[in-house]
């Protein structure tokens, strides 16, 4: 059996190890317990905190290496893994130099490592060796990312927990996927053929090395030969007996051209599910007979872009062929919700199914998904309500289904009880790891809960296993655009209005990108084209009024949100909209102060259903500003700050916010922080509302403005 290479790591290798030799007692603050591994670079020590009063992984610098050069190395790792926020990722505490050493902390796991493990116990079979992996393609998929790469994926760098949980660790070489990095790093019986010819690390060859980790957990060898340019040995030859999926899966990522290895690693995770999966497993086709046929004609027949499979539970009865077909019906018509009325005959489709098949528990599943839709246009609790007790009943009836657990969790998710959605979303991807929208609805459940880093990779799955899918491309977009990366968002929109040119949402949201751009020009035609499709939809009019405000265009920016207060009256932004234009136009002070106070009533009846939207808090914050009550508008505008931190557009709005009660210092800080972020400075010059903040020496000392 061939030992892989120690490394370094920031975990004990279990608890029946003993001390390595005897340390001396403290670094700083911090208690030395038991040394637990050392390697050219350092230590790694057990260590008590005494301020959080918990057991840590202390990382050290070898003795006498507390010079700056060494500082920045080990802080540059450091920052590194503390960039990546996930659960199969281990997370950094601090960083610090004393006495000459510097370290830093981070969780103390106790486990073992890939490599002890299959030292100890030999080489795994297929079905843990790709539960291992996909775990692993998870973590390095949040890495990815984070805009880096690892460039050391190998099995003394993944750590099994005690409780089973699989973590990726030592980030000593991990790079911005942007840098080129010159000479080999890494360990070389991992490294992609192309590195040994001097080419950069890239995705693909981190991919490369998910590969021969995957090769040695099922072998205990490496896919080279004994000599480097030797044929390497090919998986099935050592492993005869590992199901064809796996092989392949193995196979595709060792591709000698990285052009040929999975483009991503969500894709590489996608393919390790699948073949582990029940289907990919089982040799022979069911008969017609069993009951699953059904759910694999159906799974056929909804191809690449649908999220669901259909397995009738053993012992259940079959609902008819033609009640499937209006299942399957309602499923496309929620795919097009952008398509005017699509929500509303998907709905009265799944009320009559469900009243005719009460029992049928993927006509509930689909019924709680339709009322979810029109929830996320109205947002009225009532519509919550009747998603809830929908989902509910498809888990009760089919609790095997993958699509009852996502309704329930798609519910819990927009009822803020984040610790349910989470636990019903996995449940449906334990089910079904293919499950795309399952892991797009994780991707929004960690936007919520501040995981930033975690929201593209579960995304980027869910595009990987439904490419021809455009909801996803849009809420990336949306999640890109939100944080100031908008080249990123119009890439995703392009791509929604290339899979649906008539999708009114992927025009709307490519003017509006364009516009934060400061392109107003490129904008002005795509809110034309939503608006062409769907001359009744708010969200352009909006959208093109503040268009019209930011070129100055009062009248015209007034006419256009009053047209759109006839088609939303409900829609706060449009009466905000509306008194910014008279406002900023100086057109009728008195009307401006009346739609601000229809805004902050509109706002604050959406607040009770949203209590943690950022924007939605920021919004009433300014709101409240403008009309001079500075007890409602600093507490808003402050939580706002809490939620989005980093959003150029929340900071934006604080600024602005805080100079209209006067607070010219937070207003300045707020404003400098945004641009830095990404929020455009034309928008800025052409904001009234700030021309005194930007001409303030204050503001022009921290922020050079754009040649």
């Amino acid at each position: 059996m061939e030992a892989d290479a120690p490394t370094m790591s920031m975990t004990a290798s279990g608890p029946d190890s003993a001390p390595i030799a005897n340390p001396a007692r403290t670094w700083g603050a911090f208690q030395l317990l038991e040394l637990v591994g050392r390697g050219g670079f350092g230590e790694v020590y057990r260590a008590w905190d005494p301020q959080l009063n918990r057991e840590v992984a202390l990382k050290l610098l070898r003795s006498g290496g507390g010079d700056n050069h060494d500082y920045q190395a080990i802080l540059k790792e450091a920052r590194a893994a503390a960039r990546v926020r996930h659960p199969n990722v281990i997370p950094v505490f601090g960083v610090d130099r004393f006495e000459g050493r510097v370290g830093f902390w981070s969780e103390f796991v106790r486990g073992k490592h890939l490599g002890q493990l299959v030292e100890t116990q030999g080489a795994f079979g297929a079905t843990e060796a790709a539960l291992i992996g996909v775990e692993v393609c998870r973590a390095v998929a949040a890495v990815h990312g984070a805009g880096m790469l690892h460039r050391d994926i190998k099995a003394s760098n993944v750590m099994r927990e005690e409780g089973g949980r699989i973590l990726l660790m030592d980030f000593g070489l991990t790079q911005e996927a942007t840098q080129r990095h010159e000479g080999l790093s890494g360990t070389l019986l991992y490294m992609a053929p192309e590195l040994l010819s001097g080419k950069p690390s890239t995705v693909a060859s981190d991919i490369y090395a998910l590969g021969v980790l995957l090769f040695y957990l099922t072998t205990g060898r490496y896919p080279k030969g004994k000599h480097l340019g030797t044929a390497p040995p090919r998986l099935i030859d050592e492993r005869p007996d590992l199901p064809e999926p796996f092989v392949r899966v193995v196979e595709t990522a060792l591709a000698t051209n990285p052009k040929d290895r999975y483009a991503s690693a969500g894709s590489m995770m996608a393919a390790l599910s699948g073949a582990v999966s029940p289907a990919a497993e089982s040799a022979a086709p069911p008969p017609k007979s069993s009951k699953l046929w059904l759910g694999v004609a159906l799974a056929m027949a909804l191809g690449a872009g649908a999220f669901v499979y259909v397995k009738s539970p053993v012992g259940a009865p079959l609902l008819n062929t033609s009640g499937h077909a209006e299942y399957t019906k309602g499923q496309e018509l929620l795919v097009r919700y952008d398509k005017q009325g699509s929500v509303a005959e998907a709905t009265g489709i799944y009320e009559k199914l469900v009243k005719q098949s009460p029992q049928f528990a993927l006509g509930q599943a689909g019924l709680a998904d339709a009322y979810l839709a029109k929830f996320d246009g109205a947002k009225d609790p009532a519509l919550l309500e009747r998603a809830r007790v929908a989902a509910a009943k498809a888990v009760e009836l089919d609790s095997r289904q993958p699509h009852t657990h996502l309704a329930l969790g798609k519910y819990y998710l927009r009822a803020g009880r984040h610790d349910l959605a989470a636990q019903e979303l996995n449940e449906a991807l334990r089910l079904d790891p293919r499950n795309g929208a399952a892991h797009a609805e994780l991707g929004l459940l960690y936007q919520r809960q501040g995981r930033t880093s975690d929201v593209p990779p579960e995304l980027q799955i869910a595009q990987d296993l439904s490419p021809n899918d455009w909801r996803w491309h849009n809420r990336l977009g949306l999640f890109y655009l939100n944080g100031g990366k908008l080249d990123l968002a119009l890439e995703e929109f392009r791509r929604v209005t290339e899979l649906t040119p008539d999708n009114r949402f992927g025009h709307t949201n490519t003017g509006l990108t364009y516009q934060r751009l400061g392109k107003f020009t490129e904008a002005m035609p795509f809110y034309q084209r939503a608006l062409a499709i769907d001359p009744h939809f708010g969200q352009a009019m909006v959208n093109l009024g503040s268009l019209l405000l930011w070129r100055s265009q009062y009248p015209e920016a007034v006419k256009m949100y009053e047209r759109a207060t006839k088609e939303d009256a409900n829609d706060y932004q449009v009466w905000a909209g509306l008194a910014t234009a008279h406002h900023w136009g100086a057109q009728d002070r008195a009307q401006a102060q009346q739609a601000f106070r229809r805004a902050i009533e509109k706002g604050e009846k959406r607040r009770l259903e949203q209590p943690n939207d950022a924007e939605l808090l920021v919004n009433l914050g300014s709101y409240y500003a403008m009309i001079g009550d500075r007890g409602r508008s600093l507490p808003l505008i402050r939580q706002s700050l809490a939620h989005g931190p980093d959003e150029p557009v929340i900071l934006s709005r604080a600024a602005m916010g805080y100079e209209a009660l006067g607070m010219r210092e937070e207003a300045i800080a707020k404003l400098v922080r945004a641009l830095q972020h990404g929020y455009a400075y034309d928008l800025v010059e052409r904001n009234p509302e700030l021309t005194q903040l930007r001409n303030d020496s204050k503001f022009i000392a921290k922020f050079t403005r754009p040649r």
